[in-house]
């Protein structure tokens, strides 16, 4: 039920007399509804097209997909080579310092620190362990011989019982 703004204005002011000449203009209470828009359809050609539009680009969406999959595996395949290759050289450096004789090879504590190292930062490792003084003494090159221990040397105190033992066993007392 519609009503006019002249009505409106005499109701919320019903002491003023000037509405009394204004003309009545209506004021709608109600929104009409909605009328629905008119679904156009397409041709057949542009839903075919489309379609197919629809088609080609999931099929290069999968090709793409398949592509970065193969790189990613490559790339996982690239990394482990390097980390096994990078394994490999840690363990030729300390095998190279055993033969060496540059850390012994019964002292496991010392070869997994010195692989540490060389996981850390492989040039300066392999120089320090090329630093490594030789244990027992130079060894002559070729000579396998000289592997003794510095108490099977002749400069510790063993050797010095040993050759009190050899001449008080010749008789010799001093």
């Amino acid at each position: 039920m519609p009503f006019s703004l002249k009505e409106f204005l005499k109701k919320v002011f019903p002491d003023k007399k000037e509405f009394e000449d204004m003309p009545d203009i209506p004021i709608v209470t109600e929104t009409p509804p909605a009328v629905p828009p008119t679904q156009t359809e397409l041709p057949k050609e542009v839903l075919t097209i489309v379609e197919t539009m629809k088609a080609e680009n999931k099929k290069i969406l999968d090709e793409l997909a398949a592509y970065k999959q193969k790189e990613e595996d490559r790339e996982k395949l690239l990394n482990q080579k390097a980390q096994d290759e990078r394994k490999t050289k840690i363990e030729a450096a300390v095998k190279q310092a055993i033969d060496n004789r540059k850390i012994e090879a019964q002292n496991k504590g010392l070869q997994d620190s010195y692989k540490a190292l060389l996981e850390k930062d492989f040039e300066n490792g392999v120089k320090a362990i090329e630093a490594l003084p030789v244990i027992g003494g130079e060894i002559p090159p070729g000579d396998k011989s000289a592997t003794k221990s510095s108490l099977e040397s002749g400069s510790g105190i063993l050797s010095h019982i040993k050759e009190h033992q050899k001449s008080t066993a010749l008789g010799e007392i001093k």
